[in-house]
């Protein structure tokens, strides 16, 4: 068997190697040919024109909310005197313009051999954006396709025309859409019928540890996916009633089933639930920053209350030994980004939500703390954590992990613009723009979108929390300077992610790797969570310019 599929895939490759050289040699001759062939009006490898077939000539399509599917454009195979194949590309551009300078062109994911188009419905508000169509002003729209072998090309026989409508505005919709339908999967398959009513950490479920309960890592992605997710939804009434019936108290009580005082000490968040169990400094602090928001959201002081618990957890955690900083877990003796940076984040939040000094000197203290000894000075990146060669002697030297990861770029980038915001130094402005610009530059690289139709920037690191917690500090930014290079770079990518094969059409989950290399039989909360949060933020942003 092995053996047959070596020899198909062998003669794949030498059909397609014979392919390519008679395309090259046709287009060598047409080259040299091409005065005579001018001339004369004949030759080998002229392309004959299509003729487009639907939508009809004068078709109405409406931008509503049932338009979700996207439309087809559909025309006949071209052929090619020389017998090679003809490449397709469909143009469209206004009624009146001649489609030299086309409003937008798109092309087939399977060259030469596809004969129609599926233009998705945000290419289509794209496209209705361009045009200059709006809600109450429709817009005529010229298409045709032109077909091409490299050398000669030729467009359809006759261009037809189609009426846009645009009834309901579409990109924030459609994120708000899919971050909804997305929690609706996550309760289904992660918190329907475990026993304690917390998240589970894998579907299908694992018999794992508290009944394949997840860590309170996890538990905090799929709470930061539902804060995100309440945020969004004060911009349409049916979602903020859904939400605050059917998560606020649920969600509430699940994570608050994670609390505990370990050993005497300060009340936490633990791994699981249990008095017994550790306490992570950056698992709560995540935790502790939505509590923060979802109080300045809904001035609900249980939520405040909550976020001052961790907070003072989170001071629990820290002492003079390296000159300051947050400790990674109770007991641990490095000092870490991933618990100083958000501890700098949720100090100066919680100043924002009560106005008090200590807040904002400590925010402070942990920015400038983690910014003075472990960020790169080359890059403005991040390094992961510094410690004691001998964690036994507080004069030893210290070593410094130079991992770089970009949720570590991203709470710094938050924290330097919330403390631009509130004392007015453009300093943490010029800093957080720096870490911003080399993060896009080492992590987002050009990718090819068949589900845009376009190229995007597409991170290198598949570690989608990571990503969802640089998310936070590249819109805080992005408030401030109004540069939408990065939040826009993102936008794309989740749209890429909700309509290409990445989401699993069965259940709504999304694949880790967002270009869905390897496809998946397993997701987790962890990175699910992230990706209900990107959404909602994503949304909540939209639905606020």
């Amino acid at each position: 068997m092995v053996s047959i599929l070596y020899h198909l895939k062998v003669k794949k490759i030498m059909k397609n190697i014979a392919f390519l050289s008679t395309t090259v040699v046709a287009a060598i001759l047409s080259l040299a040919s091409c005065q005579k062939e001018a001339s004369a009006g004949l030759g080998e490898g002229l392309v004959e024109e299509v003729e487009l077939r639907s939508p009809t000539n004068e078709t109405r399509v409406v931008l509503d909310a049932e338009q979700q599917a996207g439309v087809l454009f559909k025309w006949s195979e071209a052929m090619v005197s020389n017998g090679t194949l003809a490449f397709y590309t469909v143009l469209f551009d206004k009624a009146s313009g001649d489609f030299s300078e086309p409003l937008m062109s798109r092309k087939p994911e399977r060259l030469g051999t596809m004969y129609s188009l599926n233009v998705s419905r945000l290419q289509l508000d794209s496209l209705a954006k361009a045009a200059g169509a709006n809600i109450g002003n429709p817009v005529d729209i010229k298409w045709t396709v032109r077909a091409s072998n490299g050398v000669n090309t030729a467009l359809a026989k006759q261009p037809f025309t189609f009426t846009l409508e645009v009834t309901q505005a579409e990109q924030s919709d459609m994120l708000m859409t899919a971050a909804d339908e997305m929690m609706d999967a996550l309760v289904t398959y992660f918190l329907d019928g475990m026993p304690l009513d917390v998240w589970g950490e894998y579907y299908p479920r694992r018999n794992t540890f508290w009944d394949g309960a997840s860590t309170v890592w996890g538990q905090g992605a799929a709470f930061s996916g539902y804060t995100a997710l309440k945020a969004m939804g004060e911009h349409d009434a049916s979602l903020k009633t859904k939400y605050a019936n059917l998560y606020d108290n649920r969600f509430l009580t699940s994570i608050d089933k994670f609390r505990n005082r370990r050993q005497g000490g300060p009340e936490g968040y633990a791994v699981f639930p249990g008095g017994g169990d550790e306490r992570f400094y950056d698992d709560n602090v995540w935790i502790g920053l939505d509590m923060v928001d979802l109080y300045m959201l809904t001035d609900d002081s249980k939520y405040l209350d909550r976020a001052k618990l961790v907070w003072n957890f989170v001071l629990s955690g820290t002492n003079s030994l390296m000159g300051g900083g947050i400790h990674w877990k109770e007991g641990d003796k490095g000092k870490n980004t991933c618990s100083t940076a958000p501890a700098a984040v949720l100090g100066a939040k919680l100043y924002q939500a009560t106005n008090e000094q200590a807040y904002l000197d400590r925010a402070k203290e942990f920015y400038h703390w983690v910014k003075d000894r472990l960020q790169d000075p080359e890059d403005k990146l991040y390094w992961d954590n510094i410690k004691l060669s001998d964690p036994n002697n507080p004069g030893s030297s210290v070593i410094i992990d130079k991992t770089k990861y970009t949720y570590n770029a991203g709470q710094p980038i938050q924290a330097a613009v919330l403390l631009y915001e509130i004392t007015g130094d453009n300093q943490y402005l010029i800093e957080a723009k720096a870490t911003a610009d080399a993060a896009y530059k080492r992590w987002f690289k050009p990718y090819y979108s068949s589900a845009l139709g376009e190229e995007i920037g597409m991170w290198t690191d598949n570690n989608v929390w990571f990503n969802a917690i640089l998310l936070r500090g590249y819109i805080e930014l992005c408030r401030i300077d109004k540069n939408e290079k990065y939040v826009q770079a993102y936008r794309k990518i989740m749209q890429h992610a909700w309509m290409s094969i990445a989401r699993d059409p069965q259940t709504n989950l999304l694949n880790n790797d967002l270009k869905a290399t390897t496809p998946r039989t397993e997701w987790g909360i962890l990175y699910q969570g992230a990706c209900v949060e990107m959404l909602a933020r994503l949304a909540d942003y939209e639905a606020k310019k």
